[in-house]
């Protein structure tokens, strides 16, 4: 443990895990615990976001949603939800003065929400799904992680979920609620400017009644390792183009020579493709390569936003680039500038009081030794040329996921 950070623990199990920020003028609090689409069971999909949803709808105290956000925002704070694949969070973001707002609410909505609201959420959820359908590009990341892992909890994301929005009900969500919300799934995580002696007081006052329970257990996700070209049709200007590989799970040293890799093929303006697809053939306003990571796996996509005509020579720079990259085409120089880039969004991060607050909390989630903001930048000054092309070899020689949403086309060539 480093003086960056502390750990509590209270009676009933729940760890409080403390970030102290001291330029900030805001307290953030959150809980944050593995209840995401992989803790859903086969009758329960979508009942995490649904849950997530309904603990904004009304309260004991706060009977409904405009009563909980302006006891929030009276206070000059903030408040959200998210749901994500492997967890979810429920965070306040408040000046330092107004803390005890913070867990006054967070205790509220986890303790005493009415989770009644079960025939209006339907059908907010249902348009909020139809606005993902509408978007290309949330339907192309929804299509490339449905082919990556095929009739897994990892493919879903709230436009499967709309398949078994008409069956969900209270039970199904108290369910999901009473086995995974519990002070052994959960942790309570507060950054920025606070007081230690105060939150641990905050702390026990308002979160010791957090029932006990188990942690959930994911099933291993497994990787479709076959080449796939998936082709959705919609009315776009442009094709949107994904090719992904399989590749790390988070936290890895891989996952820190792939973020240097993905920067060197095309991250920045000055990156390989962004200058041979942009500045050089005029093919595409720009281009990006991003790793997805999870805990027990993850995968790398270049991502490309262009007319349909100019597909085929597209992918063929892309594919003589990734060629290049296995037969160990990368300079030093490219090396310390994507060092370089890594370490300044190090930087970002750690005066962002939400990005910091997130670094942390996920590596605590997992159970992961934390590696601190400092750790981290000696892990990426360590990273040689020979690993960037070992990891190449390993990742670009497996067979792509090709993800295309098209206006017109039926076939594409890879």
């Amino acid at each position: 443990m480093t003086e960056k950070y502390s750990i509590f623990t209270l009676a009933n199990g729940l760890k409080v895990l403390l970030l102290p920020l001291k330029f900030s003028k805001f307290t953030y609090a959150s809980l944050v615990g593995k209840a995401g689409h992989r803790s859903e069971t086969g009758e329960e999909i979508g009942a995490a976001h649904f849950l997530e949803h309904l603990f904004f709808d009304g309260t004991k105290s706060r009977p409904n949603a405009y009563k909980i956000t302006k006891f929030v925002d009276d206070a000059g704070g903030k408040f959200n939800g998210t749901t994500e694949p492997e967890c979810v969070e429920y965070f306040v973001k408040i000046p330092y003065e107004n803390v005890t707002i913070a867990f006054q609410h967070l205790s509220d909505i986890f303790l005493h929400s009415l989770l009644q609201e079960i025939d209006k959420e339907k059908k907010v959820i249902r348009q909020e799904a139809l606005s993902h359908q509408d978007d290309p590009v949330l339907t192309l990341s929804h299509l490339r992680r449905k082919t990556l892992y095929p009739n897994q909890p990892l493919s879903r994301s709230i436009i499967t979920d709309l398949a078994n929005l008409d069956n969900i009900d209270q039970p199904t969500i108290l369910n999901f609620k009473n086995r995974c919300y519990n002070s052994n799934n959960f942790f309570l995580c507060v950054s920025g400017k606070f007081d230690s002696k105060e939150i641990k007081s905050l702390s026990e006052h308002y979160f010791s009644s957090l029932p006990t329970g188990q942690e959930v257990n994911y099933d291993q996700a497994v990787v479709d390792l076959n080449k796939t070209v998936t082709i959705h049709h919609m009315d776009v200007n442009q094709a949107k183009l994904s090719i992904s590989f399989k590749a790390f799970p988070i936290y890895t040293d891989e996952v820190n020579h792939l973020n240097l890799l993905s920067t060197i093929i095309s991250r920045t303006q000055s990156s390989r493709l962004y200058r041979l697809l942009r500045h050089k053939n005029h093919l595409v306003y720009s281009v990006g390569c991003h790793q997805s990571t999870f805990s027990d796996t993850g995968y790398v996509s270049i991502t490309l936003f262009l007319d349909e005509s100019n597909i085929s020579k597209a992918v063929e720079i892309i594919q003589k680039e990734l060629t290049n990259l296995l037969h160990e085409d990368i300079s030093v120089e490219e090396l310390e500038k994507a060092k370089n880039i890594a370490i300044s969004s190090i930087y970002n991060s750690q005066e962002n009081l939400e990005s910091y607050t997130r670094y942390y909390s996920r590596q605590f989630l997992l159970h992961r030794p934390i590696v601190d903001f400092d750790e981290l930048q000696e892990k990426i000054n360590k990273i040689t040329v020979a690993d960037l092309h070992n990891i190449a070899k390993e990742v670009f020689s497996g067979q792509p996921k090709v993800t295309l949403i098209s206006r017109n086309l039926d076939h594409v060539d890879i």
